[in-house]
């Protein structure tokens, strides 16, 4: 089990490949030239892990770990054909983002001009006297909602979540009417 990563002449390569189950793998290998049929060949190939496609985590297997005893312990993710180590901090921030749910979200997000004024309030201190004023949650969504009437030309605020859903705000969701009632009754 003297393979990955200890020899400097040897080049390994990652690959993933999906069973017919739907579970995704990353295997690791390197090729050799064959001069009899004058084209490269797989020399050796391992089973590296088994890829968590939502986080792009990779459970290690146990030969792999005790062939690589550098990895335990690791949060190791597969990213552009090689795996990269995070730092847990770095490995929980991509499992949250995962866990949330955007079924509601379009596939097609505008993005320019609601990013522009969200920027805009954030540097001119807009949405810090806001969140002094009524508090972190209420401060952001009343920007929000601010955005969206000046984004949306003046539309009904009940139109607000099928806006949202085709605009980007950082880490919106959508509101039911009653809730944005509930939030303009405090200003």
């Amino acid at each position: 089990m003297d393979y990955i990563m200890t020899s400097e002449a040897i080049k390994w390569n990652f690959s993933s490949y999906t069973d017919n189950k739907g579970r995704t793998y990353i295997i690791s290998y390197y090729n050799r030239w064959d001069p009899v049929k004058k084209q490269s060949r797989v020399a050796k190939r391992i089973h590296v892990g088994r890829l968590n496609s939502d986080t792009g985590e990779v459970s290690l297997s146990k030969s792999f770990l005790e062939a690589n005893p550098n990895y335990v312990g690791e949060h190791v993710f597969y990213e552009c054909n090689a795996l990269v180590i995070r730092t847990e901090a770095d490995a929980e921030t991509i499992k949250q983002e995962a866990q949330k749910d955007l079924d509601w979200r379009c596939d097609c997000v505008s993005f320019g001009l609601t990013y522009a004024c969200w920027e805009v309030a954030k540097k001119s201190g807009i949405l810090f006297n806001l969140k002094s004023v009524f508090g972190e949650e209420i401060g952001t969504e009343l920007l929000r909602l601010a955005i969206y009437q000046l984004c949306s030309h003046s539309m009904a605020m009940q139109n607000y979540e099928d806006w949202l859903a085709m605009n980007y705000l950082p880490e919106a969701s959508p509101l039911s009417s009653q809730k944005i009632s509930t939030i303009l009754a405090k200003v």
